[in-house]
């Protein structure tokens, strides 16, 4: 499961054995709820997309993004102020998404952001821009590199 990814001193995703809030659920949108939903992907960040990076790490980011983005697509978008916290949570999800699946490709060690299992950084292979595709819904993007232009070595 990939609430138990998040380890020790970090937030449950969510107990096992509970029931995420159904869209009509007061407790769907409850401060405290939303809260822990907002905390769970500052936590997914730091632990697995921070300053030390491994490819274990990342795939476990991954997985635990995937949950909690599910538990936050079926929040209700109504009324509009809940609706805004949603696409919030939403944009910060995806944001982290693009980080971790970017984080994956590129097999380097590259100014502060440092691949354990890669520690080298590689100039011929990765001194270029990664961009990140949606291609259909979360969790399904695309990665393409174009050439860095006006970076010296």
């Amino acid at each position: 499961h990939a609430a138990g990814a998040l380890g020790t001193g970090a937030l449950p995703l969510r107990p096992p054995d509970e029931t995420p809030p159904s869209e009509t659920s007061s407790t769907a949108m409850d401060g405290a709820f939303l809260r822990e939903l907002r905390r769970n992907l500052q936590t997914i960040a730091w632990k697995y997309a921070g300053v030390v990076r491994t490819a274990d790490g990342l795939q476990k980011g991954l997985a635990c993004l995937e949950d909690l983005f599910s538990r936050i697509r079926r929040l209700p978008a109504h009324p509009p102020e809940r609706g805004r916290i949603r696409m919030d949570l939403l944009s910060m999800g995806k944001m982290i998404h693009a980080i971790l699946v970017v984080s994956m490709v590129r097999q380097e060690s590259r100014g502060c952001f440092i691949r354990k299992d890669f520690p080298e950084e590689n100039n011929k292979r990765w001194l270029k821009n990664s961009c990140v595709r949606w291609v259909a819904g979360f969790g399904k993007s695309s990665v393409s590199h174009c050439p860095s232009e006006g970076i010296r070595v």
